[in-house]
């Protein structure tokens, strides 16, 4: 079979998938006992300490960069940053690696199945998330912490076992990750896959379901799920929302004149950020055991430690962001001759590894920021437009400590036309989701919002 007929019949299968909005194999009517009892499992604990105290980590002399003394995991550094929304200075997660990202999938029924975890990592608001079957750094999946082996890793790494349906390299929150980027995954096995009780398999259509909720799925679910391709299926529906955006998804793909209007954006923007040590960093300093900015706004760098026993390593202590405020995400999309289109941002971040990435209409990571992002009243307060998702996220809370965002798409009256900005593009959902087919073209938060649209098809 050719590359492209393997892509369009393992579509085809997961949009078997996505219609299983429910499964014998796990109903969804048992879903929540099952997720209460898993979060209350185990004792955790996570107990805030200051930088300068926080065992096996550092100041650097002469940078001041704060690191591990092995050497290993990941840092934070400084970096100055020029973009057309302005110019600033800031700590940065320094962590050059790939990690892996991967879901096994099986069939039941005839049905693919997912296979998630209940996990827990410092940052969640909640502390358990649903995760995928591996979610690990490269120091994590090489044992540098000396921990115990990470579960089903045999799955992602040669020679696996099963066959690979899905490889996509995608880059971190780039707003506050130095160009680091995960491998998403999903790899299918015949075979029987031992589990234990954290662990359940869920179709796409229920994991769609769950994205609804707040805080449930975390951000790593979410990314590689974003990645998982299916096909359009037919927009017969009756509902002309549903039909617009089924047909959205069957059309046609990027064309040159889109690329081209993509690369000129990257082509006219100067690098984004040079790093500098954390030391030099303007307009931060330490303060009340963390770094924070001298304002109190944006948000703070702090320490922790970490009880779990239910991780590879059960005791450990590590450095977190912890936002100021909560952030807002959102796409506006709006019908055309019957074909919903939406409305996407070309953006540079501190960390962005290639000049600019699509991102939401709207990506406000701090609600004090000036100037305030183009619509974004719109999405905070919708007045005529429908709101067709909305739920509050968890951002990577290995990294971030309650980075808590809301994510919301709304579609906008037909009959009421947008200026569109330099710097912003309407889409087809067939072009976006070919887009972020690529590495380092559609963002984080896009994904997200990406992955919540086509849900509701």
């Amino acid at each position: 079979m050719t590359a492209a007929g393997l892509l369009s019949s393992t579509a085809e299968r997961f949009t078997r998938s996505a219609e299983a909005t429910d499964s014998p194999i796990s109903p969804n009517a048992g879903f929540a006992a099952w997720f209460a009892a898993r979060s209350a499992a185990h004792s955790y604990t996570v107990e805030r300490v200051p930088l300068t105290e926080l065992p096996g980590w550092g100041f650097e002399p002469g940078t001041g960069d704060l690191r591990h003394t092995s050497g290993r995991f990941f840092g934070f550094t400084g970096v100055r940053v020029r973009t057309d929304r302005g110019d600033w200075e800031q700590p940065i997660i320094d962590q050059p690696e790939i990690g892996i990202l991967g879901l096994v999938t099986r069939d039941f029924g005839g049905v693919p199945h997912f296979l998630v975890q209940a996990k827990m990592e410092p940052g969640n608001t909640n502390l358990v998330q649903l995760s995928t079957t591996v979610q690990a750094t490269r120091g994590n999946y090489l044992r540098a912490h000396q921990g115990l082996p990470t579960p089903h890793l045999e799955h992602f790494l040669p020679p696996r076992p099963g066959r690979v349906l899905v490889d996509r390299i995608q880059a971190e929150h780039s707003q506050w990750f130095l160009g680091t980027h995960n491998r998403n995954m999903v790899v299918e096995t015949d075979r029987s896959v031992p589990i234990g009780p954290d662990h359940r398999w869920l179709t796409l259509g229920q994991l769609w379901g769950l994205l609804g909720h707040d805080n449930l799925l975390n951000s790593e679910t979410r990314t590689v799920l974003s990645c998982v391709p299916v096909a359009a299926p037919p927009a017969n529906t009756g509902d002309p929302y549903r039909d617009a955006l089924r047909r959205s998804l069957a059309g046609p793909g990027v064309d040159d004149d889109l690329l081209t209007w993509f690369n000129d954006g990257k082509g006219a923007m100067e690098p984004v950020a040079r790093t500098c040590g954390l030391a030099e960093v303007g307009g931060w300093r330490l303060a009340d055991g963390g770094i924070e900015h001298e304002s109190g706004r944006h948000f703070r760098v702090v320490g922790v430690r970490v009880e779990a026993p239910t991780r590879e390593v059960t005791r450990w202590s590590q450095p977190l962001i912890e936002p100021a405020t909560p952030g807002l995400y959102g796409l506006l999309v709006q019908r055309f001759d019957g074909v919903l289109r939406i409305l996407m941002h070309a953006r540079a971040d501190a960390g962005s590894s290639r000049f600019t990435e699509f991102g939401p209409t709207v990506q406000c990571c701090d609600l004090g920021d000036r100037p305030v992002p183009f619509r974004a009243e719109v999405v905070a307060e919708p007045g005529p437009g429908v709101v067709r998702h909305d739920s509050l996220q968890s951002e990577k809370g290995g990294r971030f400590l309650n980075a808590v965002n809301r994510y919301r798409v709304v579609e906008l009256p037909a009959d009421r036309p947008v200026p569109v900005p330099d710097g912003y593009r309407w889409l087809s959902l067939r072009q976006a989701l070919d887009l972020m087919a690529q590495p380092d073209q559609v963002n984080i938060q896009a994904r997200t919002l990406l992955t919540a649209l086509l849900s509701t098809w």
